[in-house]
């Protein structure tokens, strides 16, 4: 669990706010474009590639992308309504799919009859077999095609709500008006704790002390995630820079690792940044690249 920040360290914390235009429009586009998925998949039921349960994730993963571009595009720091959001370009995109292969029989000139989908929804829960094109899979059972649709609607909504939802979270830069950007560097393993005790007590010689470069990962390391608001947005750097601070355990056999965070999205001043980029050039590197992308020097790297 994370560790709560000191008194006077405040922590991020999305305001909700969003673009209301760009988000409505944004959401009536993007679930037009989830039509697309639903033809893919009516066309992988209707060449026999249609994969229970797996085509739906693959396609909450599409539907999920265009609800990250439309919070990304609306600037939309709502949670709720941005998993609102990834939930009905999913749960759309579903049921496209069954709207889609309608129009099949009934003609494409009849693409406005939503109407007629529920009942063509149920045609196809009387008629559905589970099983290879051309195979004899015994009589259809309602129930179970009745109960796999909502399992499959359910995983398609819930993955591109999750992936709406965690975009809604990304820190955002509010003076600015931008997502900020991130970077990672990793220390020894163990280092967390008295990185955050550092920060925690305002100890410049403990932090310097404390963040040192990796150089073997067997053991484990402590990752610093740094987040910033470009530099040609903020010239003057008055937006707050964000430290997650997490540790990760030895690779098991198949290459995981054990994580938890131990403080998330604490703020930091500049002299504290001037300190990690001193001590993990990936940081410093990466200031650089900043500060040249908007044309002038870093305070933190000038420090270095």
């Amino acid at each position: 669990m994370p560790q709560a920040a000191s008194v006077d360290r405040e922590v991020y914390r999305p305001s909700g706010r969003w673009r209301p235009v760009t988000l409505l429009w944004g959401g009536l586009m993007v679930t037009g474009a989830g039509l697309l998925v639903s033809a893919a998949l009516a066309l992988c039921s209707y060449y026999g590639f249609y994969f229970l349960i797996l085509m739906p994730m693959l396609g909450g993963l599409l539907a999920g992308l265009l609800g990250i571009l439309v919070v990304r595009q609306a600037h939309c720091r709502n949670r709720l309504l941005a998993g609102l959001l990834g939930l009905m370009i999913g749960v759309v995109a579903y049921l496209g799919n069954y709207h889609v292969d309608m129009l099949r029989f009934i003609g494409f000139d009849n693409w406005h009859r939503v109407d007629a989908l529920p009942h063509y929804i149920w045609f196809r829960w009387q008629v559905d077999t589970v099983g290879k094109p051309g195979q004899n899979h015994g009589p259809p059972w309602w129930v179970m095609n009745m109960i796999i649709s909502i399992v499959e609607v359910g995983c398609m909504g819930g993955i591109s709500a999750s992936l709406a939802w965690g975009a809604a979270g990304k820190p955002y830069a509010e003076g600015a008006g931008c997502w900020m950007t991130n970077k990672t560097a990793q220390c020894p393993a163990g280092a967390s704790a008295a990185i955050v005790a550092a920060l925690d007590q305002h100890s410049s010689e403990s932090l310097q002390a404390a963040v040192q470069p990796m150089f073997s990962d067997t053991d484990g390391y402590c990752q610093l995630e740094v987040w910033m608001c470009p530099r040609h947005r903020d010239p003057e750097r008055d937006e707050p820079m964000l430290l997650t601070v997490s540790e990760f355990g030895p690779a098991n056999k198949d290459g995981q690792r054990k994580s938890a965070a131990v403080a998330r999205l604490w703020t930091i001043e500049p002299a504290e940044m001037v300190i990690l980029a001193r001590q993990l050039p990936v940081l410093a590197t990466w200031l650089q690249e900043d500060a040249a992308r908007a044309g002038g020097a870093d305070l933190a790297v000038e420090a270095v």
